[in-house]
C-alpha cells in the first residue's frame, strides 16, 4: 500500500476550504491531519464537521512539521503571502485562490486592484489542469486551481489550439 499524504487545509471554514475537508476526508490516499481557521481556532474538528469522523482541533496556522501539502483556501492575497515558509518547509502547496493563476506580477493588480504579495513565486506555479499539464503537475510545488468560468473556456477551446 502506497504511503498516505499528509495533508492540511488552511481556510478550512470557507466554501471552499470546507468543500476540500469533505473531499479529503475520504479520500483513500490521504491522511488529513490539520485543519486551520482564525474563527474557529481552538474549536475540535468534529463542532463544525460532525458528519465526518475527524480528530483534533483547529488551529490558527499550520504547523509544518510532517505535512506533504497544504490546500490554501485562504482570502486572495492572504495565502500567497505564506507560500514561500511553506515551500522552505519541504511542503507542497496547492493554491484555491487567484493568486497564481497569473504568471505576469504586472498583470495582477490590473484584475485584482492590488500588487501580488510574493510575485518572485508567480512563474513556479502550475495551472491545476491535469488534461493539459499533466507532466508540469508531478513535480510542481505550487499549483494553481484554476477557476470555473476559465476551466470551462480553456478545456472547450483545448482542442481547437492544439
Amino acid at each position: 500500500m502506497a504511503k498516505k499524504l499528509k495533508v492540511g487545509v488552511a481556510g478550512a471554514n470557507g466554501y471552499a476550504g470546507m468543500t476540500a475537508v469533505h473531499l479529503l476526508a475520504r479520500h483513500p490516499g490521504v491522511e488529513l491531519t490539520q485543519l486551520t481557521s482564525r474563527s474557529y481556532a481552538g474549536k475540535p474538528y468534529a463542532e463544525v464537521f460532525p458528519l465526518l469522523e475527524l480528530e483534533g482541533a483547529f488551529s490558527s496556522e499550520p504547523s509544518l512539521d510532517g505535512l506533504d501539502v497544504v490546500f490554501s483556501c485562504l482570502p486572495h492575497n492572504v495565502g500567497a503571502a505564506k507560500v514561500e515558509s511553506w515551500l522552505a518547509a519541504g511542503v507542497r502547496v496547492i493554491d484555491m485562490s487567484a493568486d497564481f493563476r497569473l504568471h505576469d506580477a504586472e498583470q495582477y493588480p490590473k484584475w485584482y486592484r492590488r500588487q501580488h504579495p510574493a510575485p518572485s513565486l508567480l512563474g513556479k506555479a502550475v495551472l491545476g489542469l491535469p488534461e493539459l499539464h499533466e507532466a508540469d503537475l508531478k513535480g510542481a510545488q505550487v499549483i494553481a486551481v484554476p477557476g470555473c468560468y476559465s476551466t470551462a473556456a480553456i478545456l472547450a477551446l483545448a482542442p481547437a489550439v492544439s
